[in-house]
């Protein structure tokens, strides 16, 4: 570990009494981890991030602790972690929002594994980059470090059939309340017939237009989020009812769920649900849409 007076005393005294020989032992530490060691405060986290951008080829500690921005405390940041086995996926494959895809683009990111052990601090600089474009970049690192773009045989033989319709609810909570009730309507959620555009629209005060982009938008952002898996079992869905020429019906639909049915929505809701999302899915007559 570098001595003084690369860094000051404080913090060297720090690193060393804690057992951090080389950088390497700094990957994956949580800010709030450091700040609840011995001795450590701002003024330390601030003096060890800036010697960790200055390792990084900008500049030197020294230089980082003259600039004005000590002034005042900048903004909390966290370092990237990206497990081993997500390090090969590229972003640009995975459910990521255009603005995103664009600052990943800017930081010259080709794979996650570029992301590991950059600070969200350095993202924020980038152009067009705020706290909501960190947060999705975060929440698709967890779910790569989790397993959830994980297409291999052996993360696929588990999944069922019951994993889309879990994931159609958990997507039901996710919209915003008055999306969630067009498509509700749309597809039959209450058990009733589903309702024309023109008629949901006369119910929420918009066009039937309006109604149809709110809810193929919806569609869009379930299948986006869903990621390589979501399309996997959809692609199985298709497959195994062309096979046999039966269309999906809502029996078929019961029969992914333990009895009693404790999804939120009647098993026609999510048969007309997946019929939209895949369209090679075929569907009985009286089930389509108007």
């Amino acid at each position: 570990m570098p001595k003084p007076p690369t860094v000051s005393g404080r913090l060297s005294n720090i690193l060393n009494k804690n057992g951090f020989q080389v950088l390497g032992d700094l990957h994956g530490l949580l800010v709030s981890d450091f700040r609840q060691l011995r001795g450590s405060g701002r003024q330390s986290l601030l003096e060890l991030e800036g010697f960790l951008r200055g390792c990084e080829g900008g500049f030197t500690t020294a230089e980082f602790l003259a600039r004005p921005v000590f002034t005042a405390p900048p903004p909390p940041f966290q370092i990237l972690f990206v497990a081993d086995s997500a390090r090969a996926l590229s972003p640009f494959d995975l459910p990521l929002a255009l603005r995103a895809r664009k600052t990943l683009k800017r930081l010259g990111i080709k794979s996650l594994g570029d992301l590991n052990a950059v600070t969200t601090s350095a993202l924020l600089k980038s152009h067009g980059c705020g706290k909501k474009t960190v947060l999705e970049i975060q929440t698709l690192l967890k779910r790569a470090n989790n397993g959830d773009f994980d297409t291999s045989p052996k993360a696929l033989q588990n999944l069922t059939a019951l994993d889309v319709l879990l994931r159609i609810d958990e997507w039901l909570r996710s919209l915003p309340k008055r999306h969630s009730r067009f498509v509700r309507l749309r597809f039959g959620g209450n058990g009733r017939p589903p309702l024309t555009l023109t008629s949901i629209g006369a119910k929420g005060g918009v066009t039937g237009m309006r109604v149809a982009q709110i809810v193929n938008s919806a569609l869009a952002t379930f299948l986006h989020r869903g990621g390589p898996k979501m399309k996997f079992l959809l692609d199985q869905i298709a497959t195994s009812r062309q096979k046999g020429d039966h269309p999906l019906t809502p029996e078929i639909v019961r029969e992914w769920s333990p009895k009693p049915w404790q999804l939120s929505c009647k098993p026609e809701f999510y048969a007309r649900v997946i019929g939209a999302m895949q369209q090679s899915v075929v569907t009985p007559p009286w089930q389509r849409l108007a």
